[in-house]
This record gives C-alpha cells, sequence and structure tokens, in this order.
C-alpha cells in the first residue's frame, strides 16, 4: 500500500507540474483529492483481492460439501455461505472507507481553497 500511495504521490507531482493553475493552494487542494482518490482505490482493489479469495474458498468448500454428503456436507456448506456473506461484508466495508477517504480528502481540499 505504501508503494501505491507513493506512486500515487509521483504521479500527482507529474500531474501538477503540468497544470496551468500558477495557485499554490489549487495545487495543493488537487493534489489532496488526487491522493485521497488514489488511498481509496488501493483500498477498494485491496478488498476485492481478499474477497475473490473467500470466494474461491467457498467455492471448494461447496465442492467439498457436495462430495461430503451428511452432516459433515451441511456443515461445509455452512461454512461455505458464511465465507461468501464475509466477503460480501469485506467488500462493503471497503466501498465506505473508500467514500470515507475521498470524502475527506475533498473535505481537506475545500478546506485549502477557501483559505
Amino acid at each position: 500500500m505504501k508503494t501505491t500511495l507513493f506512486a500515487a504521490a509521483i504521479v500527482s507531482i507529474v500531474w501538477l507540474s503540468g497544470c496551468t493553475s500558477s495557485d499554490p493552494k489549487e495545487r495543493a487542494a488537487d493534489a489532496i483529492e488526487s491522493n485521497a482518490s488514489a488511498q481509496a482505490h488501493e483500498i477498494q482493489a485491496a478488498a476485492a483481492q481478499r474477497a475473490e479469495v473467500m470466494s474461491n474458498q467457498s467455492g471448494q468448500l461447496a465442492s467439498e460439501a457436495d462430495n461430503a454428503g451428511g452432516y459433515q456436507g451441511q456443515s461445509l456448506d455452512v461454512r461455505a455461505d458464511a465465507l461468501k456473506k464475509e466477503s460480501r461484508i469485506i467488500e462493503a466495508q471497503a466501498a465506505a472507507q473508500a467514500d470515507a477517504v475521498k470524502t475527506a480528502g475533498a473535505a481537506r481540499a475545500k478546506a485549502i481553497r477557501s483559505q
């Protein structure tokens, strides 16, 4: 994540160097918004990866449940369903965190612009 944030900062600096705005407040506000957006994207990408792994595990457990049958199969089905639900929760949590990061970045940028 640090590498991604560093890369986002570099991209922001390069992008800002090409901007025509010479207002330092505007450049700082733009950098804050850009960094917040990059951080939000990283949060969602990491969550999507975790959710994908859990979804794959859920599929494997469901297959094992079909093969096992009986009480063991039922137990495996419960675990598979729980992993699916947990993966959805992880994605929803990441979306909320990403929105919070973007909102905070926009608020900081607005504060800088209004000074």
